[in-house]
């Protein structure tokens, strides 16, 4: 958009200029240093707020990043720590029942003659543990 100096109002402190836009005809355009300020001063306000909205844009984007990061990490995390804890679960129901249950009957009595048994007696009979 082109600006032009338009003619300004009288007030106590003198004329203070004010702009009109003129899209229609390039010869109006004039670089005086109004225009040129308020052009610079757009300009600037665009790049402040382009680079801003990129700057937040960004913000909002690594953290959602991080956090869905953090929630797959923590998903995986949770998921070896329930492997792990039913895998030890079943190890430990595994070793009881292996190691921890009641001999069977003719381990736990043993004959009253045992003592008495020779060598080649013990031969024929059964070893007991």
């Amino acid at each position: 958009m082109l600006m032009k100096k338009s003619r300004g109002f009288r007030g106590f402190a003198g004329s203070v200029p004010s702009l009109s836009l003129d899209v229609f005809s390039l010869s109006s355009f004039s670089c005086d240093v109004t225009t040129v300020s308020v052009v610079t001063t757009v300009s600037a306000l665009t790049i402040v707020t382009t680079v801003t909205v990129a700057i937040v844009a960004t913000v909002v984007t690594a953290v959602i990043v991080v956090v869905t990061t953090v929630t797959a990490v923590n998903a995986a995390i949770v998921a070896t720590a329930v492997t792990v804890v039913i895998a030890v679960a079943v190890t430990d129901v595994t070793a009881v029942t292996m190691f921890c249950r009641k001999p069977p009957p003719l381990l736990a009595s043993k004959p009253p003659h045992h003592q008495h048994l020779g060598l080649s007696e013990v031969k024929n009979h059964s070893v007991w543990v």
